[in-house]
């Protein structure tokens, strides 16, 4: 099956530029493991997709790329918007699930799958999950394995519906197949977001200090001394909205407002997480809209899977439980596609 990658995945000898001036030229030297893993499965790597600088603002490439039939799969990252406004589906790994080595991204950064359905979007997770010797966050000590069979019902699981959403068409689908219904209302509804805000400038204003022209990326050709290097090759290599991320991650991180924004950033994280772990003592899963941002946000906080429905919902499980969510969107689709 031919697959695409988005322009922040390592590709050796091909060139790998995250949508910058600043990598324009930059061609890696090796594969990220996830491509290695695709080509050893017998994937065709079919080319790069296009992205906004770094990822810093939305862009629709990806889930285009798929929809238009110009490839069957395509790995992303945080495509859950475009998953909705394209109408594909998508399937977030739990953190540790998949190896990020060679993969240019801040930590809440998933290496997601894109496709048509779900079971594709499962075998490709299939082919890059599991352990690698190069990422020491990937705690998953073998490949994840979905099974080929649609189960017949939900009976028995446990589905916590965002409050509001309850009496939606995808609640009573899922309450139709086997499933418990019960509406939870988030705690950190106000927080999660600006936490994931805060911390995900800090990381690209961190991540990208490399690229100052001399070890990394763009060199300014009109520079006539060290420092003005340094100005220059920066001020000509990264646009408009990338140094405003820099310079907003630098803020938080400065002397001045560590202790005010990007540490209780990193304290309400674990609030969120231990918010998570309660709700999974009670559910099994969560079923969102797939444009509530509350919900999305504590997901890549906490590094939990997600499952971005076509149908404009998402599914939320704890961590290591995207077999069940595989599951879950395979009765959904199954149904939906029998009432067609």
């Amino acid at each position: 099956m031919k697959i695409a990658l988005k322009d922040n995945i390592s590709t050796k000898d091909f060139r790998t530029t995250c949508g910058s001036k600043m990598l324009e030229n930059y061609t890696p030297i090796y594969n990220a493991t996830v491509v290695d893993k695709l080509e050893s499965a017998g994937f065709e790597i079919a080319g790069k997709l296009g992205m906004t600088e770094f990822a810093t603002t939305d862009c629709d490439s990806v889930a285009t790329a798929v929809k238009s039939g110009e490839v069957q799969l395509a790995l992303g990252g945080d495509e859950r918007k475009s998953c909705a406004s394209v109408g594909v589906t998508g399937l977030k790994p739990t953190y540790g699930a998949v190896s990020r080595y060679g993969v240019i991204a801040n930590s809440t950064t998933p290496v997601s799958v894109i496709a048509r359905n779900i079971n594709d979007c499962a075998m490709t997770l299939a082919a890059i999950s599991g352990p690698d010797k190069n990422d020491g966050s990937v705690t998953l000590d073998k490949p994840f394995e979905f099974g080929n069979s649609t189960p017949l019902n939900l009976n028995g699981v446990r589905i916590g519906v965002m409050k509001g959403f309850s009496d939606s068409e995808v609640a009573n689908e899922f309450k139709s197949a086997g499933a418990e219904i019960e509406e939870f209302d988030f705690q950190f509804n106000d927080y999660a977001e600006l936490a994931l805000r805060v911390i995900e400038s800090a990381e690209t204003s961190s991540n990208l200090a490399r690229l100052d022209g001399l070890r990394y990326g763009y060199r300014s050709e009109s520079a006539k001394s060290l420092a003005e290097m340094y100005r220059t090759s920066r001020s000509e290599g990264f646009g408009v909205d990338v140094k405003f991320e820099i310079m907003l991650g630098a803020l938080v991180l400065s002397a001045d407002c560590y202790d005010a924004y990007y540490r209780k950033a990193l304290q309400v994280r674990e609030l969120v997480k231990l918010e998570c772990d309660k709700l999974f003592e009670r559910f099994n899963m969560l079923l969102a809209p797939i444009t509530d941002e509350s919900v999305a946000a504590a997901a890549s906080l906490a590094g939990l899977p997600a499952v971005w429905a076509p149908q404009g919902f998402q599914l939320v499980g704890k961590a290591f439980s995207d077999p069940e969510l595989v599951n879950a969107a395979r009765v959904y689709e199954s149904r939906k596609e029998a009432q067609i």
